[in-house]
């Protein structure tokens, strides 16, 4: 069993890189399917992956590294799962330290408009929930408003305060999903879109258009298996990945207590993401 999408407290999660491959660890004993590999995908950062890759080798757990970016498509925000990402210089780490430069001016521009807008965040309260400022975002934003009583969750801050149109909304850089796939295959990486039935609402004709459109793109594969999915939603998803030759991959989407519902391995209790789809995504690898 796999489990190819977790984050840490490198981007967005509770848990640290090594508490991550720890829990990973107690869910292979713990669960009656063996958890064989997992990979971290944190959001825009390869900051805790060669953590995660020594904790893995000691538990005995095959490890991916891995990234999630954001990229425009067609006015909508996507997010791109990458694989095999190489150690060292690259071109998509190079493309990920551009995307983390336009975090931090957005965070400075975030922080001065809350402070018009009479809200005081302070930047140790931040950092004390992101754990570092390369990790800081919006979510640690959210929960410091929820601290401070200016929302009731962090849904409401996102939904009230920090979503495109909020009041305090910062417009970010917006990369095209064919450069993402180049840099990754640049890389020697492959590249995946995440959840495509999550936020976007793409179903039916809608969501075959939209692959078939990133599939020109130089997308490789498709989240087939999500741990909020139902199993027809699954068997959707996957019955178009297979029609449009894309790979099929999948994970929990682990954010560790920021979203408690999930759980490495399981995601909601019913994910099972066999390991035959690794052979798949190995072989998608692009030549270096």
């Amino acid at each position: 069993m796999l489990d190819l999408h977790l984050h840490s407290s490198c981007s967005d999660g509770s848990d640290s890189p090594e508490e991550l491959v720890a829990l990973a660890a107690a869910a292979r004993s713990a669960s009656g399917e063996a958890l064989t590999t997992i990979a971290l995908t944190d959001h825009d950062t390869l900051e805790g992956l060669e953590r995660a890759g020594a904790a893995a080798e000691a538990a005995g757990l095959g490890f991916l590294r891995g990234c999630e970016v954001s990229a425009l498509f067609e006015g909508q925000s996507v997010h791109l799962l990458c694989y095999f990402v190489p150690e060292g210089p690259s071109p998509l780490e190079a493309l990920l330290g551009g995307l983390r430069q336009d975090r931090a001016n957005r965070n400075l521009e975030l922080i001065a408009k809350l402070h018009a807008g009479g809200i005081e965040v302070s930047t140790e309260a931040l950092l004390a929930k992101a754990g570092s400022p390369e990790g800081l975002g919006r979510p640690h934003f959210a929960e410091v408003l929820v601290e401070l009583g200016h929302a009731s969750s962090i849904q409401d801050a996102f939904d009230r305060f920090l979503a495109d149109g909020g009041p305090f909304y910062v417009s970010k850089a917006h990369l095209a999903p064919r450069a993402v796939a180049e840099a990754a295959h640049q890389s020697g990486a492959v590249c995946v879109v995440a959840h495509p039935l999550r936020n976007m609402g793409w179903t039916g004709s809608v969501l075959e258009q939209k692959l078939t459109t990133l599939r020109t793109e130089g997308i490789d594969g498709v989240e087939v298996y999500y741990g909020s999915w139902s199993p027809e939603q699954i068997t959707e998803v996957g019955h178009l990945a297979e029609r449009l030759g894309m790979v099929a991959t999948g994970g929990s989407d682990y954010h560790g207590s920021k979203k408690p519902d999930l759980s490495i391995g399981t995601g909601r209790g019913a994910l099972m993401v066999p390991d035959q789809l690794l052979e798949a995504l190995e072989a998608a690898r692009p030549a270096r």
